[in-house]
């Protein structure tokens, strides 16, 4: 990833695996876990990780910063 403030390409490999596989952070505020049926806020912080289920299925669709 070229623009990788938030360490995102270090999760990459949780795209395909189940939600419960996402492990706890050390900063909270610097991730958030949305569905991707969920609404959510727009505003974009290029050091906070976004992960992206899949509503139905519970699979990681995402992981990238913003």
């Amino acid at each position: 990833m070229a623009d990788d403030q938030c360490g995102a390409s270090a999760l990459q490999g949780l795209v395909g695996k189940p939600r419960t596989e996402i492990p706890v952070p050390l900063d909270p505020g610097k991730r958030r876990v949305v569905c991707s049926s969920c609404i959510v806020t727009q505003e974009y912080r290029s050091d906070r990780q976004t992960i992206v289920f899949n509503s139905e299925t519970g699979i990681i669709e995402s992981v990238k910063c913003g």
